[in-house]
């Protein structure tokens, strides 16, 4: 049986040709450059959709919302650029202590701590 198929063939799928079209068709990135807030809001949008369209003069963007109405409210954000803040090499740099105040501190902690020796008579 052919169930209708073209030439008998019973592994001819019709809509597989449709279907593999449709997959290798590359995704469409849509950029929308308005030049205000008011020419972003009289696009047009459908119902229940966020529409995204970017300022040509300024570094930015706009956000349309259009609730189930129709109704559309627009959130305009700017990009600025990030101040990077300059450290002084004083700052960067870790900070050492000299010999001579290694040698303090090291006479500070001996006097401090007993020798082993001081701790095995405790005992």
């Amino acid at each position: 049986m052919s169930y209708n198929y073209p030439y008998g063939n019973t592994f001819y799928n019709p809509y597989q040709q449709q279907y593999q079209q449709q997959a290798q068709m590359p995704t469409l990135i849509n950029k929308l450059y308005v030049t205000s807030e008011q020419d972003a809001l009289s696009r047009f949008s459908s119902p229940n959709t966020i529409t995204t369209f970017t300022l040509q003069d300024e570094s930015g963007i706009i956000e349309v919302m259009t609730d189930a109405q129709g109704r559309k409210t627009a959130h305009k954000r700017l990009f600025v650029a990030e101040k990077k803040e300059e450290t002084s090499n004083a700052q960067a740099a870790p900070e050492f202590v000299t010999r001579a105040e290694f040698e303090d501190f090291r006479k500070k902690l001996t006097e401090l701590i007993p020798a082993k020796e001081e701790v095995k008579k405790h005992e």
